[in-house]
C-alpha cells in the first residue's frame, strides 16, 4: 500500500523570524491507492504548470506527499511542517513532490516501482496511455522506460538500506513535465531527531537554487551553478538549513525532539573540517564522494562568511542572475569581490583565524 498525502496550504513570505505556531504542518487528506492503483490519476499526482511553474513562487500552492505504507501520519506530518517553514522564508517553488521512505524494504519496493509507472508515464507517450486510468500500470509495465527504471542503481529501497536524504530533477527535454522530487529516508537522520528537520531545510534549499535555473540542459544547469561545486551547493544549502532551524527554533523548549544544539555548536563542528585538507589542497577541489563532507562544512563556513560580509539578501539575489550572467559573474555583481578573490581570503586568512574570532561571524 502507498499513502498519497496533500497537506494544508502554504502561506509564503520571508522574515527574520519563524512563528512555527502559525504553520499547520498537518490536517492531511490520505488517499489509500493500494499497491497497482494510481488514484489520484497521475497527471493529477504530478504537479504540472497548472499547479506551479518551474522558476515561479506560488504563494498557497501545496506540494504532493507520497509515502510508503510503514510510514505513521506524525512523519509526514513533520515533513510537511518543515517544508511549510522553508517555503515561507525563501519562496514557494516546484512542482515538488516530496517522496517518505518508511524502513521496511518490501515497502519500499513498492513505492519504487509506483515511483517507475509515473516517471514512465511523465515521458512522451500520448494522451491515450493518459486518458486509461486502470490498465496505466500494465501498460507502462510493458514500456522500456519502466524497465530501466526498476533495474537503476540507486533506487528508493537504498533509502532504507542507507537512510539520508537527496533531490532528483526532472527538467528534461524528453519530460513532458518537469518536477522537484526530495526523498527522505527513516534514518541518517532520524526523523524524531533535529538534524532531520535541519535536512528538510537543506534539501528544499536544493529546490530554491535549481528553481531559479529554467535550461533543459542538464551539463548547462550545472555550469551556471558554480559547475556544480560541493562547497557552493551542498555547503550553501548546508548552512541555510542550519540557519533557519535556528530561527525556527531559536530554544531547546521551542521544539520536541533529540539533540538540539545552538547554531554555534553546529558550526564549531564544522570548522574542524580545515583539519582534514590536504597539503595544497583547497575547499573547491573537493568533490562528491568519500570526503564530500569536507566541502560541506567548509561550504557552510564559507556562506556564512559572505553572509555575514554582504548580508543574506546579497546572497540569494544571486540566484536571480546566475543564469542570464554566469556563475562568476552574478558572484561578483552580488559580493562585490571575485569569486577567486574570495575563495583566498577564506583560505589564507578566515581558516586561520582563531576559534573565537570564527565564531563572532555566526549569529547568536
Amino acid at each position: 500500500m502507498i499513502v498519497i498525502s496533500v497537506a494544508g496550504c502554504v502561506d509564503t513570505g520571508q522574515s527574520e523570524g519563524i512563528d512555527t505556531g502559525q504553520l499547520s504542518g498537518g490536517e492531511n487528506e490520505e488517499v489509500d491507492i493500494g499497491k497497482y492503483r494510481v488514484f489520484p490519476t497521475s497527471s493529477e499526482l504530478s504537479p504540472s504548470t497548472k499547479v506551479v511553474e518551474w522558476g515561479v513562487d506560488a504563494p498557497g500552492v501545496q506540494p504532493i506527499y507520497v509515502a510508503s505504507s510503514d510510514v505513521p501520519q506524525w512523519h509526514i506530518d513533520r515533513v510537511s511542517m518543515g517544508h511549510e517553514i522553508a517555503a515561507s522564508e525563501w519562496g514557494n517553488y516546484g512542482p515538488l513532490q516530496w517522496w517518505i521512505v518508511g524502513t521496511g524494504e518490501k515497502e519500499a519496493a513498492d513505492l519504487d516501482e509506483y515511483y517507475c509507472v509515473l516517471a514512465t508515464e511523465r515521458r512522451s507517450m500520448g494522451d491515450e496511455t493518459r486518458e486509461n486510468v486502470d490498465g496505466l500500470f500494465m501498460d507502462l509495465r510493458e514500456n522500456m522506460g519502466f524497465r530501466h527504471c526498476m533495474e537503476r542503481d540507486h533506487n528508493i529501497v537504498i533509502y532504507v538500506k542507507d537512510g539520508g536524504a537527496g533531490l532528483s530533477i526532472e527538467r528534461e527535454k524528453d519530460f513532458d513535465e518537469s518536477l522537484l522530487m526530495i526523498t527522505m529516508a527513516s534514518k541518517n537522520p532520524y526523523p524524531t531527531h533535529a538534524d532531520y528537520e535541519i535536512t528538510i531545510f537543506h534539501e528544499y534549499f536544493h529546490v530554491y537554487q535549481h528553481a531559479h535555473v529554467m535550461t533543459k540542459d542538464g551539463d548547462e544547469r550545472r555550469r551556471i551553478l558554480g559547475n556544480g561545486a560541493v562547497w557552493w551547493m551542498e555547503g550553501g544549502a548546508e548552512y541555510m538549513g542550519q540557519l533557519l532551524y535556528s530561527r525556527a527554533y531559536p530554544k531547546e523548549s521551542d521544539q520536541e525532539y533529540d539533540e538540539w544544539f545552538t547554531l554555534e555548536e553546529r558550526m564549531k563542528w564544522k570548522i574542524g573540517a580545515k583539519n582534514e585538507l590536504l597539503p595544497g589542497e583547497r575547499m573547491e577541489d573537493i568533490v562528491y564522494g568519500e570526503r564530500q563532507n569536507v566541502g560541506y562544512d567548509l561550504g557552510s563556513w564559507a556562506t556564512a562568511l559572505l553572509i555575514h560580509k554582504y548580508g543574506e539578501d546579497a546572497y540569494l539575489s544571486l540566484y536571480d542572475d546566475v543564469e542570464e550572467m554566469g556563475f562568476e559573474e552574478a558572484f561578483s555583481k552580488s559580493f562585490g569581490v571575485s569569486l577567486e578573490e574570495f575563495l583566498e581570503e577564506f583560505h589564507e586568512e578566515f581558516l586561520e583565524l582563531p576559534l573565537e574570532e570564527q565564531l563572532k561571524i555566526i549569529p547568536s
